[in-house]
């Protein structure tokens, strides 16, 4: 019964909380401004990329991936980032 009590009044704290947050913000205007105004995209010149480049990046990614595995563990590592660095 306690439980339940707490619950309730938990609930209406939300509730209570969620009006008073929409009745202060019912009046407030959002204007976004063109960050990008004046900003021009370059021209991309496109390049073909060979089989034995494409081989050789994914042989790279994946010993990377071998080599960074640690037991249990989570890592974050961007094959890309390394190998263009």
């Amino acid at each position: 019964m306690k439980q339940l009590k707490i619950y309730i009044v938990g609930i209406s704290v939300i509730l209570v909380m969620a009006v008073v947050l929409l009745i202060v913000n019912q009046n407030k205007n959002v204007y976004g401004n063109n960050l990008m105004q004046g900003i021009k995209a370059n021209e991309v010149e496109e390049v073909e990329i060979s089989d034995e480049y494409a081989s050789a990046v994914t042989d790279f990614s994946i010993e990377l991936f071998k080599q960074a595995q640690t037991n249990g563990e989570n890592s974050l590592i961007s094959p890309y980032i390394i190998y263009s660095g």
